[in-house]
This record gives structure tokens, sequence and C-alpha cells, in this order.
């Protein structure tokens, strides 16, 4: 299994997210804008791949990391969470296309709380077992 590394940008001058600030010590690049938009479009960019992880299809600002993943053509996998979507189609799907960053997006827990736990719920256990090269400590949540 490959390892996994983080890739987040922000948008200029900010340094939060939907649950408070980012500590200092993770490695963040500014974009030079703050809309989410651009954010987006460099995660996607800066990304192996993309796990859209919602329930029922995407929509609004959750359809905007298909869009640009197919644009860039780069890979990137839906997973509807009411289907109950086994882990073991991610770690398969990543193999195939050998993603080494993953992005991963969906919509915000602000819309839809439900997101939230589901999709961390779901992401332990995609992640269960694996071996990151001693690098589980660089796994964080933003």
């Amino acid at each position: 299994m490959p390892h996994l590394n983080s890739a987040f940008q922000l948008g200029a001058g900010v340094r939060r997210a939907a649950n408070g600030p980012i500590p200092l010590d993770y490695p963040l690049r500014e974009t030079p804008s703050a809309r989410y938009q651009q954010r987006t479009e460099w995660n996607v960019r800066d990304s192996d791949g993309t796990l859209i992880l919602c329930f029922g299809a995407p929509s609004g600002g959750t359809r905007l990391p298909l869009e640009i993943a197919t644009r860039l053509k780069k890979p990137c996998l839906v997973l509807d969470l009411h289907s109950a979507p086994l882990p073991e189609r991610v770690r398969e799907w990543m193999q195939a296309h050998n993603i080494q960053v993953l992005n991963v997006a969906g919509p915000r827990g602000s819309r839809d709380a439900r997101v939230h736990d589901s999709a961390s719920a779901f992401m332990k256990e995609v992640l269960r077992g694996q071996d990151f090269g001693g690098r589980e400590q660089g796994l964080r949540q933003v």
C-alpha cells in the first residue's frame, strides 16, 4: 500500500479550518487568493487522486473537485456513504492509480452534520492496518 501525504493549501492570510485554527507545525502553502475554488483546484492538482465522500450525488461545492479532476484528467472516486461503501474499494483504487498523495473532499460539516462522523469513520477503516513507512504522525485532518 502506498503511503499517504497531506496536501492542503489555504487562502491568502488564512490559517483556519472549519473547526478552528490550524497549528503552526502543520505544513501548508498559501494560495494567492482566499477563494475556496482556488484552494480546491490546487488540492486536486497537487494530489495524485481525489476521493469524494458524500451522501447521494455530489452537488454544490462538493461537485467542484470532481469537475476539476475531470478537467485535469486526475483520478477521482466518488462514494455515496449511504450505500455503505467498502474500504477495500478505496485501497484498490489507490493502488490501481499509484496514489501516494490523496485529496479527500466532501460537503462541509456545517451543511450536513452527518458527514464528518461518517467520513471520519470510513477513512479510519480505509487506513486501518496500512503501512505508512513510519509517517503516520503526518496524517492529520484539516
